[in-house]
């Protein structure tokens, strides 16, 4: 299943320069039918700086992601307030997060989404691809804003946070300004 071209390819950039570093990130994005939408994520690491887990197969919904790299999805209805974040590790582990507004309401862990699935999944060395299934969540011909974001854990437990554009003083990828991707839900 493959839908990318240079047309729906997104760079990420990270918040602060790495220093001696030739490490990028790729995002790809775009619908397809029955109000779904596939999303990949390339990592170009030649210097293996970022720890990158072996993926067992599978794929297991929890909210205990942020203790390595992380990538995550915004989906937002174009003229509403209200957003979703999906959260995916290399190994599999996965979540989905609804926020009424920026942020809100502010319950640790976010109030899961229940009306989104994860329909496909595959993970390589440096490459993530899924497919969310948005039926039950937006409405048929809905415009939708898309935010690609990722945090990346290299050693000694430092941390890159990477992000489609970085509009404020401090990396914030929850941002909706920074979310530029955007099309309609196919049916």
């Amino acid at each position: 299943m493959q839908l990318f071209t240079q047309q729906n390819r997104h760079m990420l950039y990270p918040f602060e320069p790495i220093i001696a570093s030739n490490l990028s990130l790729d995002g790809w994005a775009a619908p397809l039918s029955r109000r779904r939408v596939q999303i990949e994520f390339r990592l170009h690491d030649e210097q293996q700086q970022v720890a990158w887990p072996y993926h067992h197969g599978g794929q297991t919904r929890t909210d205990t992601l942020n203790g390595s790299s992380y990538f995550e999805v915004f989906l937002q209805h174009a003229h509403h307030p209200h957003y979703v974040n999906v959260q995916i590790t290399p190994q599999g582990l996965w979540n989905a997060y609804r926020f009424d507004h920026y942020r809100h309401p502010k319950h640790i862990p976010p109030l899961h989404e229940q009306h989104i699935g994860l329909e496909h999944l595959q993970i390589e060395h440096h490459r993530i691809q899924l497919v969310l299934d948005l039926a039950r969540l937006y409405p048929r011909d809905s415009v939708l804003r898309v935010g690609l974001a990722a945090v990346l854990v290299h050693p000694h437990d430092l941390r890159s946070i990477w992000s489609l554009q970085h509009s404020g003083d401090y990396a914030d990828s929850h941002q909706a300004s920074d979310w530029r991707i955007q099309f309609s839900l196919l049916d």
